[in-house]
C-alpha cells in the first residue's frame, strides 16, 4: 500500500516533529529564565542534561505521532481523489484474496485460523 501522496509528503511530518522538539526546548529555557529572574540557584549540568534528553529523545518519541498528525492535516486540506480511493480499495481487495495475506508487523497470527 502506498502512504505517500506525493514526493516529499512526509516533510510536513518532519516540520511538526521539529516544532514539538523546539517547543520542548523553549519550555526548558523559560523555566531557566524564570529561575534566574527569581534569583534561584541553577544547576547547569541538570539543565544541559535535560536539554540533551529533550533534543534527542523527544523527536524520536514523537515522530510516529507527527507523521499521523500530518496525514490528518493533509487529508483535511486535500481529501482523497476518486483515483486514490479506487487504488486503495484494489490493494486491500488484492491482499484479502491472497492465500497468505500480508500481516502487519507486530500483529500476532491466531494459530487456530491456520
Amino acid at each position: 500500500m502506498r502512504f505517500e501522496r506525493e514526493e516529499g509528503f512526509w516533510l510536513g511530518g518532519y516540520v511538526i516533529n521539529f516544532a514539538t522538539g523546539e517547543a520542548g526546548i523553549m519550555v526548558l529555557l523559560a523555566v531557566l529564565i524564570g529561575m534566574l529572574a527569581n534569583g534561584q540557584h541553577i544547576n547547569a549540568a541538570l539543565f544541559v542534561a535535560l536539554g540533551l534528553i529533550i533534543a534527542v529523545l523527544g523527536p524520536v518519541a514523537t515522530f510516529p505521532a507527527s507523521r499521523t498528525t500530518w496525514s490528518a492535516i493533509d487529508l483535511i486540506m486535500r481529501p482523497l481523489s476518486e483515483e486514490e480511493v479506487t487504488s486503495a480499495q484494489a490493494t486491500v481487495a488484492e491482499a484479502a484474496m491472497r492465500d497468505d495475506p500480508v500481516i502487519p508487523p507486530g500483529t500476532r497470527r491466531d494459530p487456530a485460523s491456520s
